[in-house]
């Protein structure tokens, strides 16, 4: 019965270490594989030169309409004058939200829209 009792508590002791292993290993595996910083920019930013972002970047803005059915929305400053349409796969966020898009910038004909591949809220 000692001889069971030894064998239990040495494999729980046994888990729990293999467990602090894994989250350690994890964690430092995580900071290894930090991304490069992404630049952020501002929707009038986009809007006066599109050309000039290339690439995967974040743009801040509010979003001015909505479009669920399209799969799209636009996002704009707080005046709304400047406007950028977004197209994204994912949920769409609110009228109203003040949100970050990831993604990059698509000339389509003589249009440029944004791809997101991400929405985050502010």
């Amino acid at each position: 019965m000692k001889n069971r009792l030894a064998i239990l508590v040495y494999s729980l002791l046994f888990i729990v270490v293999l467990g602090v292993c894994f989250v350690r290993f994890h964690n430092n595996l995580k900071e290894t594989k930090k991304t490069p910083d992404i630049k952020i920019v501002g929707v009038d930013e986009i809007v006066s030169n599109p050309l000039q972002f290339r690439g995967f970047i974040g743009v801040v803005g509010e979003v001015i309409k909505v479009n669920a059915a399209k799969g799209m929305f636009l996002l704009g400053c707080q005046d709304t004058c400047i406007i950028m349409p977004v197209r994204y796969k994912g949920q769409m966020p609110k009228l109203g939200d003040r949100i970050t898009v990831f993604g990059e910038i698509k000339q389509e004909k003589e249009k440029y829209i944004f791809e997101a591949t991400e929405v985050k809220l502010n």
